[in-house]
């Protein structure tokens, strides 16, 4: 009888740790376009678990008469068809990538959950857009284990449309423009839809993003198309006011396109001029990709680093009537509008780096980073980058003034409207100092780059830029764990900062 007893608990054990396997595996997610697969995932410092779920279209390819036209909803083959990938899909289709990492059918999101997302309430959602200046950046260099695995949110990244192929406007109905917007605003529906299916709360969603992510999610929160679509808005490092986010002649640029790719009609009407812009859209249709793009500046880009920001080619978002109805100034003065549109009814955290404009050393040559030790020899570098500078100018004041200007003064703007249109809603402003800046000019070029947050943020795959943003950082191995638990504690989606100030202004975040 002992025998057969122990026999009896060994089997339930053996059942019972089969049962927590089970629930612990990523499990097949249905929807009505497919069926969404996952993988298992580890945290690799805390070997905590966590499942990903890659490539999942939610628009449909946009390629030959659907390119230049807003997304269309992914429809799929029926809820049997496995519709995600075994890892993240191609990047949409830019320069400075390996072609086989490039495609126009590059319209997916990435979904990543806790294991047991089954048991317990609705998870909130973060929904992460990515940078890039609007013409480069991909969904896979952004990685949120710790968010997810650590703090328990379901955290959602996406691709959209960049560069010509995702911002080109014609000024008018032809092209109107900010069609990656519009992918980003189908994203956005796909999440409410379909996120209760994955175990996240459908009415706590989060959108986030940084520089020209950060500049979508400014857009998105003055879009009338966003309505219900979140509640909550994270700016990190830009807003729509920033210098580079806001297209001023868009046709200009589209009529260069159409004289670089040979699409310039020989005869124009001026009594029929949008019949006009569409037959040039009609020929761009007809190009490569790379025609496309290779059209967008005389200057070479494939390299981001061998260019100024100032040189680099620019692609934004424009007024279009649409998504963005007027100029953003005169949307955040108007209170009626943002009320009608639910901006007012949102909570917003703004913010920025203490030192963005060392994003300017982008223009100064690899073999030259070795010169960043010295204050005193790398302001020449700097300065032999940007077309106005003038050597009497202390590096400083130029860094400062880029970023004042592209960050700091369109974070404050954004914010205070907010404020002004409703002293009630919920908006908060953060400086990140990670590593504090040196006054000595012999000493080593310090401060808190562009782009350095995300490293406390996400796990970065190795890519060029690291070298450049991390340069400046002395990343110490003991204070590295606690700001990066500081930065994250500031995002988390509940949003009550009050409780977190004390230790997070301790640690190089201060919130004004």
């Amino acid at each position: 009888m002992a025998r057969v007893q122990l026999c009896t608990i060994w089997i339930k054990t053996v059942v019972l740790l089969c049962a927590t396997w089970t629930t612990l595996a990523a499990p097949d997610i249905q929807l009505l376009s497919g069926t969404a697969r996952g993988f298992d995932k580890q945290v690799s410092e805390s070997l905590k678990s966590y499942s990903a779920y890659y490539g999942i279209p939610f628009a449909q390819a946009p390629v030959g008469e659907l390119r230049f036209l807003p997304p269309r909803p992914f429809l799929g083959q029926g809820s049997g068809e496995i519709i995600t990938s075994n890892t993240f899909r191609a990047a949409c289709y830019q320069t400075g990538l390996p072609r086989e990492r490039l495609s126009e059918d590059c319209l997916h999101l990435n979904v990543f959950t806790p294991t047991d997302v089954d048991f317990g309430p609705l998870r909130k959602v973060m929904v992460w857009i990515h940078g890039g200046g609007f013409f480069i950046g991909d969904a896979s260099l952004y990685i949120p284990t710790k968010l997810v695995a650590e703090d328990d949110v379901i955290v959602v990244t996406i691709q959209y449309r960049i560069g010509a192929l995702g911002f080109l406007s014609s000024g008018d109905e032809a092209l109107p423009g900010n069609l990656g917007l519009h992918d980003q605003v189908l994203a956005l529906r796909w999440v409410k839809d379909n996120i209760r299916r994955f175990g996240g709360d459908p009415d706590d969603v989060t959108i986030f993003g940084e520089s020209a992510g950060s500049a979508s999610v400014a857009a998105l929160s003055l879009s009338p198309t966003t309505k219900g679509l979140f509640n909550k808005a994270i700016m990190q490092s830009g807003t729509i006011f920033s210098a580079w986010a806001l297209g001023e002649n868009p046709q200009e640029q589209f009529y260069h396109h159409a004289k670089e790719t040979g699409c310039f009609p020989r005869i124009y009407n001026p009594w029929n001029k949008v019949g006009y812009h569409e037959s040039i859209v009609a020929c761009l249709k007809r190009k490569s990709p790379k025609e496309i793009l290779d059209a967008a500046e005389e200057i070479v880009y494939s390299d981001p680093l061998t260019k100024s920001i100032d040189e680099l080619p620019l692609f934004a978002p424009v007024i279009d009537g649409e998504l963005l109805p007027r100029a953003p100034a005169s949307l955040l003065s108007d209170r009626a509008y943002l009320q009608q549109i639910g901006a007012l009814d949102r909570s917003y955290i703004l913010g920025i780096n203490d030192n963005e404009g060392l994003i300017l050393a982008s223009g100064v040559p690899k073999e030259d980073y070795s010169s960043f030790t010295r204050q005193s020899n790398v302001a020449s570098l700097i300065k032999s980058t940007l077309r106005e500078a003038n050597d009497n100018i202390p590096l400083q004041k130029i860094l400062d003034l880029n970023s004042d200007m592209s960050y700091v003064i369109p974070t404050i703007i954004f914010a205070r409207a907010l404020v002004k249109a409703s002293p009630s809603t919920p908006v908060y402003l953060y400086v990140f100092d990670a590593e504090p800046k040196l006054k000595d000019p012999n000493g080593p070029l310090r401060g808190t780059s562009h782009g350095m947050d995300l490293y406390f943020e996400f796990d970065m795959p190795p890519n060029d830029l690291d070298q450049l943003i991390l340069f400046y950082a002395d990343l110490d191995p003991v204070k590295l764990p606690v700001l990066e638990r500081a930065f994250r504690d500031l995002f988390l989606p509940s949003l009550k900062l009050a409780s977190h100030q004390p230790s997070v202004s301790a640690l190089g975040l201060a919130l004004i």
